[in-house]
């Protein structure tokens, strides 16, 4: 892919999140801050790309977009932001269709990115029980999170591992749960959730006929890849 064509890319995706940190947050426009991040996304691109053939098909593959889940099942997508010593979560639900379903953001005190990441799978789990789902996908951008539950409960790191038994206790409360990682930039209605509780000191539930405005907006542009 040509590297002028990602660059581009790079500064519209952070164009568009500075957007939205002016209209949610108050953000200042800075075109420094937006350069400077969408060059950090482009070496982070070419660092990917630098794998070897096998590796390079397998990120081919990967899903860019949000992608739905099966008939019958609900896809919750959840993300958390971190600063220090203070975290924020969110969690989205949408259904085979895109339709969304409700939404939960929650704020808390926090030792790591890794411990806000946990307390948001918790949270899209609370959400999956509060919601009255049967069958959900619990979707992040946090693999080692994502790991943690799949693998042995031996095997969880002391810093998230209370969070994590109650991930797993809560398992029994569905008909069918699963978990899974997708890239950053397929969770961004999740993203944009955290974001807006952490800058608003934000703790709320939103069903749905009521989605929070940070999100609405997106809601209607959702790319369904089936």
């Amino acid at each position: 892919m040509d590297n002028s064509f990602i660059m581009r890319v790079c500064i519209i995706w952070n164009l568009w999140k500075l957007r939205n940190g002016m209209v949610f947050s108050n953000e200042v426009f800075s075109v420094n801050n937006v350069l400077h991040k969408a060059y950090q996304d482009f070496k982070l691109c070419l660092d990917n790309s630098a794998t070897d053939d096998h590796q390079i098909n397998e990120l081919s593959s990967s899903n860019i977009f949000w992608s739905p889940p099966e008939p019958h099942y609900v896809k919750i997508s959840v993300d958390a932001a971190f600063i220090p010593n203070n975290g924020a979560a969110g969690a989205v639900a949408q259904d085979h269709n895109g339709n969304f379903l409700g939404c939960a953001t929650i704020t808390f005190d926090a030792t790591s990115s890794l411990l806000a990441e946990a307390i948001a799978c918790k949270l899209g789990i609370e959400a999956g029980i509060k919601f009255g789902f049967n069958k959900v996908v619990i979707e992040g951008d946090a693999s080692n999170v994502t790991n943690a539950i799949l693998g042995a409960s031996r095997d969880i790191s002391w810093s998230i591992r209370s969070v994590i038994l109650k991930v797993k206790d809560a398992i029994p409360s569905f008909v069918d749960i699963k978990f899974q990682r997708v890239p950053k930039n397929a969770n961004y209605l999740a993203y944009e959730l955290c974001q807006y509780a952490m800058h608003e000191n934000v703790n709320n539930w939103w069903n749905a006929n009521s989605p929070p405005l940070c999100i609405s907006a997106n809601l209607n542009l959702t790319e369904v890849v089936e």
